[in-house]
Formats: C-alpha cells, sequence, structure tokens
C-alpha cells in the first residue's frame, strides 16, 4: 500500500518547543566489570570458526524459554508506511494514519541546503502513536534542541529527495562522464600514495619495475584483507574530492538505510549523557565487553549502548569482493571468448574519477557512495538547526557495513510472545514472519551474535521496540544458537542464492545439507 502525497490534517494541537521537557536520564548504563553472570541472559559469546562470532547456551535450556532481549540502536520506517507506524514503539495501523505528526516541530526557516530558493516545506511525515511516545523520543535524543536537529536533518533528506523526482540522475552522470576531462591524479594525499605504491609492489613487483605503481593494477582474488581495505579508502577518497556520484539518488530502500544511518549517528553525536556510562560497554577486554552485551542491565534500556556497534563486524571487505566476484562473472558470461581464453579482469590501484565512475566493477561503490552523497547534503543542512561535526565517509561506512546483513525487519503483526512461551511450539511459527509486513527496520547491536540456520533452535519475537528471542527447542549448554534470517519456506537453491545475495555466505546448515543430497539422488 503506497502512501499518498497530500498533508493529512491533525486534529492534535501543535506541540510547542515551550512545551517540550527533557525527562530524568534513568537509562543511563552503570555496568560494573566484576558483576555477577546470574545477571546476564542464558548466553556466551563464543568465536565461531568461519562464522565470526556466535550465541552459545550457558547452560540447558528448555522449549518456550527466553534466551535474550534486545533493544534498538537505530531504526527507520519504510517510505511505504512511514504515516501509518510509531516512530517510537511502532504500533501500525494499515487503514489510517496515526494522530500525532513528527514534523511539527521542524522549524519553519529551515533551508534545504540544495537550492538558494526560500525555505521548503516540511516533508518528513514521520508520525507517532501518543504524546507518551513523543516525549520518550525526544528525551532519547538529549532534549526538545537536538530533536528539532534530528527532525531536520530528516526533513532535509525528504526535502532532497523530492528535488530529485523530476531529474533523471542517470542521465546526468552519463552526460558528466562524456564531458568531464581526465585527471591525472585522484587524490594528492602522500601517505596514500605510500600505501598503494607499497603494496602494489607486493602484489605486483614485475609491474612496478617497468612502470610507476600509479599505472599498476591487480587481481581483486589475489590480494590479501588488509590491501584491498587499503584501495577501498583510496576509492572512497577520490569520491569524495572529485564529488563522484552525487547526482544518483538512492532508491527507496537505500533512503531507508541513510535513514536509519541518520538515526544511529544522530544519537551517537548527541546523547552522550544519555549514556554516560557507555565505555563499559566498549571496553576493551573482550571478557568484560561480553559480558555486558549479554547483561539483562543491557536491554533494561530504550535504547542499546551505542558503543556495542564497535564490538559489530564490518561486512565492507566481504561486500566488495563479493560483488567485484558477481560483477566479474557477468562480465566473463557476455563475452565472446570461449572460458578457457578468458583473462580475470583487473582493477587499477590507482584509479582515476572517470575509471571509478565508468568501469565494469564502478558499481560496487555507486550504491554506498550515492547514500552517503544524500546524508551528506542533509547533515550540512540540519547543521543549521543543531551544530553538527562534518560527516566523513569513515563515520559513514563504519555504520553502512556493519548495518548491511545485521538489521532486524519490524514485523506487523507481530508474533505472539505467549504463543512461543507455550509448550506447544508448530514449525510454522517460524516461517509467519513470510507473511508478515515489514514496515521499518532497527539495528540491534548486542543481538547480531544469532547467526542463522534454515532449521533454527530459536525464534525472533518483536514486542514493541524489544526484540526478544525464545528457545522454539530444547537447547543443550555449550550448544549453538541459530536463528532464520527471513523466511525458510523457499527450496534449498533459493534460500542458499538470497543468503549469498544478502548475507554474504554459503549456507551449509542441516537441513541444506540434507535437501541437497536428496536432489543429488534425484539426478
Amino acid at each position: 500500500m503506497a502512501v499518498g502525497v497530500h498533508e493529512e490534517k491533525s486534529s492534535e494541537p501543535a506541540l510547542s518547543v515551550a512545551a517540550c521537557k527533557i525527562l530524568p536520564a534513568t537509562d543511563a548504563y552503570s555496568l560494573n566489570d566484576d558483576f555477577d553472570t546470574a545477571n546476564c541472559f542464558p548466553v556466551q559469546i563464543k568465536e565461531v570458526a568461519g562464522r565470526g562470532r556466535g550465541f552459545f547456551a550457558a547452560r540447558d535450556i528448555a522449549a518456550g524459554e527466553t534466551v535474550f532481549r534486545a533493544m534498538p540502536l537505530a531504526w527507520a520506517i519504510s517510505e511505504d508506511w512511514i504515516r501509518n507506524t510509531c516512530w517510537w514503539c511502532f504500533t501500525h495501523d494499515c487503514r489510517r494514519p496515526l494522530p500525532i505528526k513528527a514534523a511539527q516541530l521542524v522549524p519553519a526557516a529551515v533551508d534545504s541546503g540544495i537550492t538558494n530558493k526560500k525555505p521548503h516545506r516540511q516533508r518528513y511525515k514521520g508520525v507517532f502513536c501518543s504524546e507518551d511516545c513523543m516525549q520518550k523520543a525526544i528525551n532519547a535524543h538529549g532534549g526538545c534542541r537536538a530533536w528539532q536537529g534530528y527532525l531536520a536533518l530528516l526533513d532535509s533528506i525528504e526535502a532532497d529527495v523530492h528535488s530529485h523526482k523530476t531529474k533523471s540522475a542517470r542521465t546526468k552522470k552519463q552526460n558528466a562522464l562524456s564531458s568531464r576531462e581526465t585527471p591525472a591524479t585522484v587524490c594528492e594525499v602522500a601517505s596514500a600514495d605510500i600505501e598503494l605504491a607499497t603494496f602494489a609492489s607486493a602484489a605486483n613487483p614485475e609491474l612496478v619495475e617497468c612502470k610507476p605503481a600509479v599505472n599498476a593494477d591487480f587481481d581483486f582474488n589475489d590480494v590479501s584483507d588488509e590491501q584491498l581495505a587499503t584501495w577501498i579508502s583510496f576509492v572512497w577518497n577520490a569520491i569524495v574530492v572529485n564529488g563522484l556520484y552525487t547526482s544518483v539518488m538512492p532508491n527507496s530502500g537505500q533512503r531507508e538505510l541513510v535513514r536509519l544511518i541518520a538515526n544511529g549517528l544522530f544519537l551517537e553525536y548527541t546523547a552522550s549523557d544519555f549514556f554516560q556510562h557507555t565505555n563499559k560497554v566498549c571496553h576493551q577486554n573482550e571478557l568484560s565487553w561480553k559480558r555486558c552485551i549479554t547483561s539483562y542491565d543491557a536491554a533494561n534500556h530504550s535504547i542499546a549502548p551505542p558503543s556495542a556497534l564497535d564490538h559489530m563486524r564490518s561486512n565492507e571487505i566481504d561486500f566488495v569482493r563479493a560483488h567485484l566476484r558477481q560483477l566479474d562473472s557477468s562480465s566473463a558470461n557476455s563475452s565472446p571468448l570461449t572460458p578457457a581464453t578468458l583473462v580475470p579482469a583487473r582493477i587499477p590501484w590507482k584509479p582515476s574519477p572517470l575509471q571509478i565512475e565508468g568501469s565494469w566493477w564502478s558499481a560496487v561503490f555507486e550504491t554506498a557512495a550515492s547514500s552517503f552523497a544524500l546524508l551528506d547534503r542533509a547533515w550540512t543542512a540540519s547543521s543549521k538547526v543543531y551544530s553538527l561535526s562534518p560527516l566523513t565517509h569513515d563515520l559513514f561506512r563504519k555504520v553502512y557495513f556493519r548495518e548491511m546483513a545485521n538489521s532486524f525487519g519490524v514485523y506487523d503483526p507481530p508474533t505472539k510472545l505467549t504463543l512461543l512461551s507455550s509448550t506447544n511450539l508448530d514449525s510454522s511459527m517460524l516461517n509467519s514472519q513470510c507473511e508478515q509486513e515489514c514496515v521499518g527496520f532497527c539495528i540491534y547491536p548486542t543481538a547480531v551474535y544469532f547467526n542463522h540456520s534454515c532449521c533454527p533452535n530459536v525464534a525472533k519475537v518483536r514486542s514493541g521496540r524489544e526484540m526478544v528471542f525464545v528457545a522454539t527447542t530444547p537447547i543443550m549448554q555449550d550448544e549453538e544458537m541459530f536463528i532464520s534470517y527471513g523466511c525458510i519456506t523457499d527450496p534449498v537453491s533459493e534460500r542458499r542464492k538470497r543468503l549469498a545475495e544478502n548475507f554474504f555466505f554459503t549456507c551449509d546448515c542441516s537441513r541444506c545439507l540434507v535437501e541437497l543430497t536428496a536432489l543429488v539422488k534425484q539426478f
């Protein structure tokens, strides 16, 4: 159901700035390094070969027992349901818009930062189901002034999107490519040049001997993660310095991700008093931060500790490698050469702006770079309302590639917790998500340690803002806990394809192996 562009008339009186109040900061974290494990959920974080980290049972667990609870760090409502879903508690009404508009606190004089014309009208259409939910949102963001700044950020994003509706971003990009002169260098950063020359020499010494490192190229399959990470940073510097992909507008799904990142980054900037003790969660001692994340205390607050994001694994390297392989494979399939004569596509260590935007691998950066450009423009514009430090691509990528493959969908109607807590658990409940409406996305940084299985032993259930995880079968001590990443009713080939494309791994769970064996026997 698509939401119309007309504005709904609200029967609620406008909420003035003077009416805003800051509630006591009761959600501050105060964790001690020596707290008792009895105050923790029955889970423990362990390293898993080939899969990073995972949740394991700290003791024997009965079916129907709650094993973990988590609160979101950042969230965004789907564009299709933005007027029907409460921004705070995620209450959803598919029949009518909710009564209280979040944008009623946006200053009328906020300029979009896109043009020099008169200030735009308020465009962000987020809503609340009650004044209580709005007040909780204001308090969580550090008070009324900061909340105004956050709404200005969202409003600037919507204004930017609106200004692009009548333009063809793709045509503008092609015109710019055809008329641009190729610069001699990309980014005059001496340190970057040294790093690039160093690992270019290590990977292709014979090339460096006969020509400058700037012209050297490499096979992405032959470089280490550290070398690829340095190359990725170099390309991102070039993208920002040369203003690449700024004419490209992200699609609806990516714009939801931009709002999600905006929410998380803004909270980090504005809620420092609210999270005055989160340094304990970000403790460098591995045992300490693992116990903090699994503690009851970390789940008893309306927002997850921002520093828990630092312990999440970034998917940037996996994302870039997977998409380079996919694009390289597509190029090979379209080539008139036979597979035996194909040569792996190579990439320049120091690509020019023209190469970044026009090469076969340009799509690897286009989506993330255009999303950064959209958020950066809105970030700069909203700084006129609330002072913010400049947004860097490093900070953006920190959240973007941690959120990727780690966010949780907000589905409605949520599965009833009473059903999962009963002894009559049915496997169909695990697939109920297939028939639910996704109304938004959240980052639950303390819950990302549940790995996937197509025959999970834990089900996730949303209860308002909270995500509750319930054992669906008896789980023995030291047994790994699994959830399903989306619907698991599809055939094995479709499930594995979706997981590989969206989560960058090939599922080898017991169910997949059994079904694959059965398929092999059929042929």
